[in-house]
């Protein structure tokens, strides 16, 4: 007789929520987003650099509500 425990199911990950978009107010599948809230897409990218968000480097970008200062490379 075989004793061993049947195999789990794997659970089905929750639906992840997006940030909107502060821009152009779309939820995208990827936006740059800042821990206090202010997130923008890929697509607003040239927008954001017209307002002078991104740093000198071009690796970082400061978030204009509370000015930290992230990068790039790390999502």
């Amino acid at each position: 007789m075989n004793t061993d425990p049947l195999p789990t199911r794997r659970r089905k990950s929750p639906i992840k929520a997006f940030h909107p978009c502060l821009i152009c107010q779309e939820v995208k599948g990827f936006t740059w987003s800042c821990d206090c809230g202010f997130a923008f897409c890929t697509d607003c990218l040239g927008r954001v650099r017209e307002i002078g968000v991104i740093g000198a480097s071009h690796r970082t970008w400061i978030c204009p509500d509370c000015e930290r200062e992230h990068d790039f490379a790390k999502g």
